[in-house]
């Protein structure tokens, strides 16, 4: 449900028949190591926090406050994008009827609104509600990427598709235009297994069970990535690709003609609607227990670790993290356009991302040596590999892949976004170390 983004496949397929090669490289070079990586750390420390507590026990509480603040960060604005997504996938499922409401100024401020006020709910009633939610996003993911995956074989059967091939072996163009593709298939798609492991205290042995899921999920994420990539570049063309939401123009395109087909693809992307709404609740709930732990760590104010006696929830981190992330919901789309506002808040919560991952990856290799004498040799090579292109990837999201009113002001943005939220993590981090620890109740 979190790793496999069905915006990843239309990024892509910008790339054309060459989004096979690349993605394979993605796997190899970048996905495989950071499985290879979280389970190792998860099974040397299990604990709740997961890349915050790896990153402490490595470098000492500095580093793992700041990974985890990037962390959080990122969630938090990687939120704010959802509020585009859940109402670009509204305005497919609504249909053109609704065009005048779905293109109004005060349409998506709406549906964040709507959508923040879900998170609260679903999130302080806890995991006794939120894992079914969790499980059935799941679920819906999959039945979505089987639809889209499928759709141009009924369109060949039907007619409307000449011929499909979807493993086409092509090598790509050696630009910077497919570099930075590549990075973001690597980095920006394959990322988030480590975020389970941030729940990791709530699971039923979390050092077994979120290595077999780790390893079954592999293979099935890559297969969902490169079939419905091939979708996408079959039934749309290349310039008119929506970025934010591939897979409900893909299922209008191809199912769109016949009634029958035409209420399939309503229900489908009812469905894949579902899944964003479960998967943003899942990664709300990870973010409001990364204040949580640092409130019992004394790194933050104690009011951020309260756990509500009649939810057993961190009430006070949960109506904190909606705040912000429903003032950057609202922020991002003011006086941009929504393609725009999109791609700003993908590539400023990226960076974020890539800097916690950095963390990470070099937790085997240059971490404390009672955690890093625990790691195979193999582990540690893998995760150098993962590094590199993180670290490519940080260079090239300050570039658009797709048009901006100017490039220089959109990376100017990204890069004071990343300096602002972490110059704000060291006042935060020194702030909470000068009151001292507070006690976690």
């Amino acid at each position: 449900m979190y790793v496999v983004g069905a915006g990843w496949i239309g990024t892509a397929a910008m790339l054309g028949d060459s989004h096979l090669v690349l993605w394979l490289c993605a796997i190899l070079l970048f996905f495989i190591p950071l499985a290879a990586v979280v389970v190792w750390l998860n099974r040397v420390r299990p604990l709740e926090g997961g890349l915050y507590q790896w990153a402490h026990a490595a470098f000492g509480p500095a580093v793992g406050f700041l990974a985890a603040w990037n962390l959080w960060a990122y969630t938090v604005v990687v939120m704010s994008e959802f509020g585009i997504i859940i109402a670009t996938t509204l305005s497919y499922l609504a249909g053109p009827g609704w065009k005048p409401v779905t293109d109004s100024a005060w349409y998506v401020p709406a549906v964040s609104v709507l959508m923040v006020l879900m998170l609260i709910t679903v999130t302080a009633l806890g995991l006794r509600i939120g894992k079914w939610l969790h499980g059935f996003g799941g679920v819906a993911n999959l039945i979505a990427f089987a639809a889209v995956i499928g759709v141009p074989f009924v369109a060949l059967a039907w007619g409307r598709l000449g011929s499909y091939h979807p493993l086409v072996l092509a090598a790509p163009a050696m630009s910077l235009m497919s570099v930075n593709i590549f990075t973001k298939m690597a980095m920006g798609a394959f990322s988030g297994f480590e975020y389970v492991a941030i729940l990791a205290g709530e699971c039923r042995d979390p050092a077994r069970s979120i290595a077999r899921a780790t390893w079954i999920a592999t293979p099935v994420i890559g297969f969902m990535f490169i079939f419905g990539t091939s979708s996408v570049l079959a039934l749309v063309p290349g310039n008119q690709i929506d970025l934010i939401s591939p897979i409900p123009q893909v299922l209008r395109v191809g199912l769109g003609g016949a009634s029958i087909a035409g209420v399939a693809a309503t229900i489908l992307i009812g469905v894949l609607l579902a899944r964003y709404i479960a998967n943003v609740c899942f990664i709300f709930a990870g973010n409001t227990r990364l204040p949580m732990v640092a409130g019992w760590q004394g790194q933050v104010p104690g009011w951020f670790g309260r756990v509500s006696g009649r939810l057993r929830s961190p009430v006070n981190s949960i109506l904190f993290v909606a705040a912000i992330v429903l003032a950057l919901a609202l922020a991002s789309t003011a006086g941009v356009g929504r393609q725009e506002a999109f791609q700003l808040l993908n590539n400023a919560s990226g960076i974020l991302y890539a800097l916690a991952y950095l963390a990470m990856f070099a937790i085997p290799v240059l971490g404390r040596r009672e955690l890093r004498g625990r790691i195979p040799l193999w582990v540690r090579s893998a995760a150098l590999s993962g590094f590199v292109v993180t670290l490519l990837y940080v260079l090239f999201a300050l570039l658009p892949i797709v048009q901006v009113r100017s490039a220089t002001h959109f990376a100017a943005k990204i890069v004071a976004t990343v300096l602002v939220i972490n110059l704000t993590g060291v006042g935060v981090y020194w702030a909470g170390r000068a009151r001292g620890r507070v006690d976690p109740r």
